[in-house]
């Protein structure tokens, strides 16, 4: 039998938050989207601009889905690098509306406490734009 480390461990369940949470942002469930997030959290996005906390990151996800033309965010680990109580996430995301479709790279600072698995801090950088028929 092969026994996995605490690390292996506690990166799976990262992995399957981060999977639940896109899960929530297909079925555009705010509550369960912010479920994962660190009420002190500092989000960075592609434009550049700061969320500070789980409420101002809540209140930009409301925005995103009130767009008609947002379709998605999609953001998917390549590797989690657990030490302890914290751990660095890195993959690859994508924002997709009916016009175009950015992504890039994400970074992701999870920490682990009373409530479990939480992320602390997301950066998102853009590398790619495509546009998708613009009229």
């Amino acid at each position: 039998m092969i026994e996995r480390s605490h690390s292996d461990e506690s990166a799976a369940t990262i992995r399957e938050l981060r999977s639940l949470s896109n899960v929530a942002i297909a079925s555009r469930e705010i509550q369960d989207i912010l479920a994962i997030m660190h009420e002190d959290i500092k989000v960075i996005t592609s434009y550049g601009k700061v969320h500070d906390g789980v409420g101002d990151a809540g209140q930009a996800f409301a925005k995103a889905f009130a767009d008609p033309d947002f379709v998605t965010y999609l953001r998917q680990p390549l590797s989690i690098d657990v030490q302890g109580l914290e751990a660095a996430e890195v993959g690859n995301w994508s924002g997709e509306w009916k016009k175009e479709k950015i992504g890039g790279t994400y970074l992701a600072r999870w920490s682990r406490g009373a409530k479990g698995w939480l992320v602390v801090a997301e950066l998102f950088i853009p590398s790619a734009r495509t546009s998708l028929g613009l009229s």
